[in-house]
């Protein structure tokens, strides 16, 4: 359903844009100055501040509303203040926002709203020691199964994930986990009783961190957690 759907919304666009050029359907004052190319993006990028509203991500608000401003500075006639300020006024929020609404409250906030992708849940693993896990436009959860862990990559781009790692084994006992996420949200869930090494970093984002506060054994499962969160959020949590 979300191919399908995605597939007509790319069609539509295509028409409009045949019939824009043709001048058969006019556009609206505030888009008239503004070329194909930059009118794609846009849609892109309220269908994105959408989604972020949804899933209370504000990076994914803001930073969609500082580029519409920059495409649209000549017909809003804000020429002036694109593009650093409108960027620098977006990261502000961003990091405002977060602090007003820290990231444990919006979570305890349920929200059931598809905007055309599809949720999904799904165990993997088996005697794998790498594990590839990529989530995009949709939502999905993972857990992660394996008997022979030893390295997981983690990546999300406007989309939402969340990885549980309590029935994962690490014989060799280090396993490294790279968690990458663009305009998205990052969930994962750490045993309690492994040693976190936490090197994750944020580009105008978050990483929201709960686990080295509440260290395991360090004797055991030594876990490194390595990638970055931009424009999106990274939560690290105990299980």
């Amino acid at each position: 359903m979300r191919k399908l759907f995605s597939g007509l919304l790319l069609i539509v666009l295509g028409v409009c844009l045949i019939l824009w050029k043709l001048n058969v359907l006019p556009l609206p004052a505030v888009v008239a100055g503004v070329g194909a190319f930059g009118i794609v993006i846009a849609i892109f990028m309220v269908a994105l501040i959408l989604w972020g509203l949804v899933n209370m991500t504000f990076s994914a608000v803001f930073f969609p509303l500082a580029v519409l401003c920059i495409i649209f500075k000549e017909p809003l006639g804000i020429e002036n203040l694109v593009p650093w300020t409108v960027l620098i006024v977006a990261a502000i929020f961003t990091a405002a926002m977060n602090v007003i609404i820290p990231s444990a409250k919006r979570n305890r906030t349920s929200f059931n709203l598809n905007m055309g992708g599809k949720s999904t849940t799904s165990e993997v693993g088996g005697n794998s020691e790498y594990i590839y896990q990529s989530t995009s436009f949709s939502e999905a959860t993972k857990y992660i199964r394996s008997k022979n862990l030893s390295k997981v990559d983690l990546n999300v781009k406007f989309g939402e994930m969340s990885v549980y790692f309590d029935d994962a084994y690490v014989p060799s006992g280090e396993v490294t986990i790279d968690c990458n996420t663009s305009f998205g949200q990052m969930n994962v869930y750490i045993p309690r009783d492994w040693y976190v090494e936490n090197r994750a970093t944020a580009a105008l984002g978050e990483v929201d961190d709960h686990v080295t506060k509440d260290q395991g054994d360090p004797e055991g499962v030594r876990c490194i957690i390595t990638g970055s969160a931009f424009c999106g959020e990274l939560e690290l949590r105990r299980i």
